[in-house]
């Protein structure tokens, strides 16, 4: 009787030790899948890190180049802007000269200016012909 006892408290002490070892090895598995998906989260945190880096340096580049565009094309037309007034200026410089020498309008002479910018040509006033 008391090893029967005995034998009983021993099989209930294994499979309290069983239950442990299987509640342990469902903890070590929970464990795993955590670290798992932590190591995922990680992971997709740099990736989007990354892109998020690529994507404000691509931003600057491009904010940069419609900066550079707009510069380049107010240059160029400040600069044609300009030239049209210098050969305006010279233009009506050059007929008050001609009238001063007292060169008649209808002469070559008076309509041929030398322009400082001829890559810009404002066509001479025809009002006269």
């Amino acid at each position: 009787m008391e090893r029967e006892r005995f034998k009983e408290e021993l099989t209930r002490a294994e499979n309290r030790i069983a239950t442990v070892e299987l509640g342990q090895m469902v903890i070590e598995e929970n464990i795993k899948a955590v670290t798992r998906q932590l190591h995922k989260l990680r992971s997709d945190y740099e990736a989007l890190r990354i892109s998020m880096e690529t994507m404000k340096g691509q931003h600057e580049i491009e904010l940069k180049a419609s900066i550079d565009a707009t510069r380049n094309e107010a240059t160029a037309v400040y600069a044609d802007q300009k030239n049209k007034l210098e050969n305006f200026f010279f233009r009506e410089g050059w007929r008050l000269a001609m009238k001063q020498m007292g060169v008649a309008e209808s002469s070559k002479l008076f309509s041929r200016v030398p322009l400082p910018n001829p890559k810009i040509f404002i066509p001479p006033k025809l009002d006269n012909l």
